[in-house]
């Protein structure tokens, strides 16, 4: 899939994205986001370096979420004399796929957009002088670790029926596997029903209208 991604990027959507990213500006409120800027920022300054396949070596390529996943071992390639080196396009695409997600839930945001916007501009102007009025509507606690410790607690506690409950389904195994970790026993086909005229339902033939 990945591979299938690069081609396309490559061949058709590059051109257009690195326009966008010329024109456009982005920002986070979260230092922890701050990789996903600076790589955007190394992708724009070498956007025009032709059909150059590595960033140069000792260039600074900045790790993020989206390069140590499952982007890895395309993002990161061993050259003809041993050294470990970036692949640009591959770069691109990790780290463009990661700015999607991050605009979604705002971790990232795009100066003088709409709907991308500054999440701290979707709050009322005066939010932090009503904030108690504010959370009291909201049915939520002001101090933010009675809801964290209370979600926690009802995830814990469904969690726990879940691992107790699986053992006794001897329709439900866990295994290792790499094909899959849970196998379900194929379950035995229910039996016909009579109808209110006395007959039985059954299957219509493959490709035979049903009634």
């Amino acid at each position: 899939m990945q591979t299938t991604l690069k081609a396309s990027y490559t061949n058709h959507y590059r051109r257009g994205l690195i326009e966008l990213l010329e024109v456009l500006e982005f920002r986070s409120n979260n230092a922890a986001h701050q990789p996903v800027i600076d790589a955007l920022k190394l992708v724009q300054r070498y956007a025009r370096a032709g059909s150059t396949t590595y960033y140069p070596l000792g260039e600074t390529t900045p790790d993020h979420k989206g390069t140590l996943k499952d982007w890895a071992d395309l993002v990161y390639c061993t050259d003809t004399s041993g050294r470990r080196r970036v692949a640009r396009m591959v770069y691109e695409v990790a780290t463009f796929q990661t700015l999607r997600e991050q605009l979604h839930c705002k971790e990232i945001w795009m100066v003088g957009a709409d709907r991308w916007r500054n999440a701290y501009e979707d709050l009322p102007a005066d939010f932090e002088s009503r904030r108690a009025e504010h959370y009291r509507e909201l049915r939520k606690p002001l101090d933010p670790t009675e809801s964290r410790d209370s979600l926690r607690e009802e995830m814990t506690s469904a969690l726990a029926k879940l691992n107790d409950g699986l053992s006794s389904l001897d329709w439900v195994q866990i295994s290792d596997r790499k094909a899959g970790a849970i196998m379900l026993t194929p379950i035995e086909a229910a039996p016909s029903r009579a109808t209110c005229d006395g007959s039985r339902t059954r299957s219509p033939a493959a490709g035979a209208p049903s009634r």
